[in-house]
Formats: C-alpha cells, sequence, structure tokens
C-alpha cells in the first residue's frame, strides 16, 4: 500500500472491502487507521479477522458456512461476539437480518463506532430483521453488490442502520430491473421513493 493511498483512507468516513481487498483492510489496521472497515463477505476470505473491521455484510449463506451454523440467527450473534461491531445477513427474497452494538437509533454511525467502547457479547447484541422488498424484474444478478454499495452509501449520509438496511434493500429490488445488476442500479432518489411509499419497514428484535 502506497503512503498516498493510506492517507486517502484515513481520510475516508468508510472504506469498503470484498475478499480481493481484505488483505489492504487488515495492513490499514496495522498502521494505527481508525477509519470503519466495511466488508462484502459475499465470498470466503482466508485469514477473515473480524475483530479488525467495523461492519460485515455477507450472505446468509457464507455466514452459516464461515460459522458453522445452520440457523442464521446463531452465525449473526456469533460474528458479532467474534468482533464485528456490526453485522448484517442478506439472503435474497427472505431479507436481511442484522446485529449491532451500537442502539438503533443511533445514526452517524461511523463516528460513533470510534468513538465507543464496544461490548461483544451477545446480550448486548441490538438485533433487527429488514423484509426485502418486491424485485422490480426477472434478474437479480448483481443485486448483492448493490445492496452492499447502497447500505454503505446510506452510512456515509448519516443514516441509523435500519434506515440503511431499508435503503439498501430497495436499491437491491429496483436493480433487479436490470439484466445486471450495473445496469440497473437505481438513483438515490428512485431509491428514497420506493422507501417511503412501502410498507417493508425493519423490525428491531
Amino acid at each position: 500500500m502506497t503512503p498516498a493511498i493510506a492517507e486517502l483512507c484515513r481520510a475516508a468516513t468508510w472504506v469498503h472491502v470484498d475478499h480481493v481487498g481484505w488483505t489492504m483492510a487488515a495492513q490499514l489496521v496495522g498502521q494505527g487507521i481508525r477509519t470503519p472497515i466495511s466488508v462484502d463477505g459475499g465470498n470466503p476470505i482466508p485469514g477473515l479477522d473480524l475483530a479488525r473491521i467495523s461492519l460485515y455484510v455477507p450472505s446468509r449463506k457464507e455466514l452459516c458456512r464461515w460459522t458453522g451454523r445452520e440457523a442464521a440467527a446463531d452465525a449473526l450473534l456469533d460474528a458479532f461476539v467474534a468482533g464485528s461491531p456490526i453485522v448484517v445477513a442478506t439472503d435474497g427474497a427472505a431479507g436481511s437480518a442484522g446485529v449491532s452494538a451500537l442502539p438503533l437509533a443511533t445514526a452517524g454511525l461511523a463516528a460513533a463506532l470510534q468513538a465507543a467502547t464496544i461490548s461483544h457479547t451477545r446480550s448486548s447484541a441490538h438485533s433487527i430483521v429488514q423484509a426485502a422488498y418486491p424485485a422490480a424484474g426477472s434478474s437479480t444478478l448483481g443485486a448483492g453488490d448493490v445492496f452492499h454499495g447502497a447500505i454503505l452509501a446510506a452510512l456515509v449520509n448519516g443514516q441509523t442502520l435500519p434506515a440503511a438496511m431499508a435503503f439498501a434493500s430497495a436499491a437491491a429490488a429496483i436493480s433487479c430491473r436490470g439484466l445486471d445488476g450495473r445496469s440497473g442500479i437505481p438513483t438515490w432518489m428512485e431509491v428514497e421513493m420506493v422507501v417511503g411509499t412501502a410498507d417493508q419497514l425493519s423490525t428491531s428484535l
């Protein structure tokens, strides 16, 4: 990693990586850069250390494989206890579910994560379930990637975790109008219109 890249990451609100970029994320932590790190966990990540990241967003299938659990709820809590203060698992048409060390009403999560002393016990987890929005078409190719980008965009915009999950769910659903996720990516206004007129509100547990 070059010094210029390190400084860009230090100045960013979030750093987002996937299985390819994970090694860079580990380097950032090693250099003392405290910018919250988000990891797209749709694919297996060798050497994944959840204590080094702030937001882990795997698919339900990958989360259960990584934890060795059959039930997604148990897998979420295992990942949370392993060190990530926020874990959100996506599950296609079944929606998404998450746990957070911070109260669900917390806005400005990046700053809150940097300032807070995080507890990673099962009893300290705030749980949430987000229903899926009806897909806008027949192709779900790339919808997971759209979800990852949208949840980060919402968090960068200062939204709470429930609002960000609803925003990401709607964005992913709208993106299904294209044959691939990229061609169907909606605008911010399109997503807000869907979120504002639908009943798929998140439910805290």
